[in-house]
């Protein structure tokens, strides 16, 4: 009986690569376990270096795996979802397949995270290597094609790279062998672009092992010597046992049977640490061999060596190589229930997974075993079951060829199309070349146009740039002169000030002087009383004068800021009349306080103060004897409006626009002649705007009708306290 040989494939995890090329990467990892400050990033270097020590130092790993599960109990995902993949990593390694499934879903259930989708297209990765191997064939490619979508969109090579692999092991033990090679080859590349020694070696492996499945492919022995020749060359890479047993799977399917028992004892020396699996693999080729060469002692040795391995290994087509070997071994030597009983084992594991091509090695085995028990109708049922198997794999392949011969036609209409294209082009190069000198004129012609336009928009843009600088200049000009004609105004208004609206009431109090110290002992007591009430009126005005003058002067500088705070405004309007009530009871007025006593107000006390003082004695100015004068208010929404208002002379309306500008000459004497400068009311202006407020003036003045009076309002808002 012809056995089909076994091969093993070591589905390589997302680990890091060797540790002697990564020294540098583990000092650092290490130098954070033993300095670092942060705890996180103390347990994200400790799942780091756990990943890259293992499957070599898997019970160091699993000490640091076991010392950053606290992360579990941290709002880090990234962390999390770290943890569960080495975990799971380790689990494997450990053939502790049912917890390394938990880890890798426990990944890929973590909140969707675009930090963690690397992690999440690893642990999908993983798992569907891991149940590829289990034989759960369509769970497994559901969670690789998501590994790849995921890594796809990531453009992360790598990944895309290793899940091309698994897609390839996949493919392999669905015995869809071109489609598989599609996939190694699509691997080989960039392993050896990147150097990747070690899964370059487990590809060509690969490739080998598809290349003995297809019958029209060339000898899969070149990919074999490749990879040992790597093994070799690179120190830290031992996985030769793996490839020498593939080698020897390879003669065993050839009959080759010397072979197969030389390769497959190499493979056993180079096995000394290697998985399980890769033993029992070996053990069941170099007995096939024996048991074909009818040395059946020598056989059963090594079959019960392996078989002594088999609780240990979890892959179910190494388990039915053997159970099938074993059963073929027992058939051949007559032992027919023994043979039956394992046939019947090997048959129950290849229907679990599905596999076509052992189901068929099966009912075939079964049918030579029925045969010698002299069971013919039994063994003609099985021949037929197996003819079946044997008919669905042709098609099977026959689908895959399909794929291929597709993609085959694909290329080779592109290729059609383009030799078409190409003789197109000759014949279009020629219409090109007959056409050059005409092309190569209107070019010469274009480009001195074009080198006109150039210059032409050069010296536009750069007459442009200076018109655009000199109008910007010319802005800065101009505002530099009203600023300059705003300080000449100030100027002016101060000189004049001190020139004549000081000098003034200083001459007039000098002259009251002389005449008191000149005609002392000839006045009555009743003229030199009136002198001194003239100089009181005088040193009044003149102090008012001198306040308001000193305040417009720090207003200027900038030295008069808004400080606000809360009180109640008549008993200030009250503060006020106290202030003016000598000036106001020499003209005989009336002070009325028309505030409500509740009237409270946030802004500054002092420049309402001023302000206040500087309409009043406006009005007291400008209102003839036994005149009134009122303050008032009134609330709006969040707005308190105050008004000073009396039953003065008024103000003409051609002069209410000028009132509060430096630049006017408003100087009207007071219904006693009393001088004036018009810097209070100006005073007055700056202060509202610094409080926020706004101020209006409303007057009935006529010429036939001087006492109709004026009304200041001044409107500021209300802040609660």
């Amino acid at each position: 009986m012809k056995f089909f040989r076994l091969f093993h494939l070591l589905s390589i995890l997302f680990l890091t690569p060797s540790l002697h090329a990564q020294s540098s990467y583990i000092d650092s990892l290490s130098r954070i376990i033993i300095q670092g400050q942060n705890e996180t990033e103390i347990n994200r270097a400790k799942l780091l270096l756990a990943e890259s020590m293992m499957p070599k130092f898997i019970d160091s790993a699993s000490v640091f795996i076991s010392e950053a599960r606290v992360v579990l109990h941290q709002n880090d995902n990234f962390n999390k979802a770290l943890y569960y993949n080495v975990k799971g990593v380790r689990e494997w390694f450990s053939n502790r397949y049912d917890s390394a499934t938990v880890c890798f879903r426990n990944t890929l259930s973590l909140e969707n995270d675009p930090e963690i989708k690397p992690k999440k297209a690893q642990a999908a990765n993983n798992l569907g290597a891991l149940l590829n191997m289990q034989g759960a064939y369509d769970s497994a490619k559901k969670y690789l094609e998501y590994s790849l979508q995921i890594d796809e969109e990531l453009g992360n090579q790598r990944g895309i790279t290793k899940t091309y692999y698994d897609l390839g092991v996949l493919h392999s033990r669905l015995d869809m062998y071109e489609i598989s090679m599609g996939y190694y080859l699509k691997v080989l590349d960039y392993q050896i672009a990147k150097h990747d020694t070690l899964r370059l070696i487990h590809t060509l492996n690969a490739l080998g092992i598809v290349q003995s499945k297809l019958s029209n492919s060339s000898n899969p022995i070149q990919y074999y010597l490749q990879a040992i020749a790597l093994d070799k060359q690179y120190k830290g890479i031992d996985i030769l046992g793996n490839t020498y047993s593939n080698i020897a799977g390879f003669y065993n399917s050839h009959n080759q049977y010397d072979s197969t028992i030389y390769y497959g004892l190499l493979g056993l020396e180079n096995s000394v640490n290697g998985p399980d699996s890769q033993l029992v693999t070996l053990y069941t080729n170099i007995g096939t061999a024996y048991s074909n060469k009818k040395k059946y002692a020598l056989a059963f040795d090594y079959l019960r060596k392996a078989k002594a391995l088999l609780p240990d290994v979890q892959l179910p087509i190494v388990r039915t190589a053997l159970l099938l070997t074993l059963g073929g071994a027992y058939s051949a030597t007559g032992s027919l229930d023994s043979a039956e009983y394992y046939i019947t084992q090997a048959m129950e594991l290849a229907r679990s997974v599905n596999s076509l091509s052992w189901l068929k090695n099966c009912h075939f085995a079964m049918a030579k075993n029925d045969s010698l028990r002299g069971n013919f109708k039994q063994a003609l049922a099985n021949f037929q079951i197996a003819s079946k198997f044997q008919d669905s794999i042709l098609n099977q392949g026959n689908l895959s060829r399909i794929s291929e011969l597709e993609v085959i036609y694909k290329t080779d209409k592109k290729d059609t199309e383009n030799r078409v294209l190409r003789k197109q082009n000759e014949l279009n190069n020629k219409i090109i070349s007959i056409q050059n000198w005409l092309i190569m004129l209107s070019f010469v012609a274009i480009l001195f146009f074009i080198l006109f336009l150039v210059t032409q928009y050069r010296s536009n843009k750069k007459l442009l740039r200076k018109n655009k600088e000199i109008m910007e200049q010319k802005a800065e000009i101009d505002l530099q002169n009203i600023k300059l004609t705003e300080l000449n105004q100030t100027k002016d208004k101060f000189f004049s000030i001190i020139s004549h609206d000081l000098r003034g009431p200083f001459n007039a109090l000098m002259s009251l002087l002389n005449i008191i110290v000149d005609d002392y002992t000839s006045l009555t007591e009743e003229e030199k009383l009136s002198i001194l009430k003239s100089i009181r009126k005088n040193s009044e005005n003149t102090y008012n004068l001198l306040i308001n003058l000193l305040d417009w002067s720090r207003a200027q500088r900038g030295l008069i800021h808004n400080n606000p705070e809360m009180f109640n405004l008549s008993l200030l309007v009250d503060e006020v009349f106290e202030i003016l009530s000598s000036r106001a009871s020499q003209k005989d007025h009336e002070l009325h306080n028309e505030i409500p006593e509740d009237t409270s107000l946030y802004t500054d006390r002092h420049l309402m103060s001023s302000i206040l003082i500087n309409l009043i004695n406006n009005s007291i100015k400008f209102t003839p004897n036994k005149g009134t004068i009122r303050v008032s208010s009134r609330l709006s929404d969040d707005r308190l409006t105050i008004c000073v208002s009396d039953n003065g002379i008024g103000i003409p309306g051609n002069k209410l626009d000028y009132l509060f500008r430096l630049d006017s000459d408003i100087n009207r004497p007071g219904t006693e002649n009393e001088l004036g400068t018009g810097l209070g009311l100006i005073l007055v202006k700056e202060f509202v705007d610094l409080i926020g407020g706004t101020i209006t003036v409303s007057s009935n003045y006529t010429k036939h009708e001087l006492a109709q009076g004026s009304v200041f309002c001044i409107t500021v808002p209300i802040k609660s306290e």
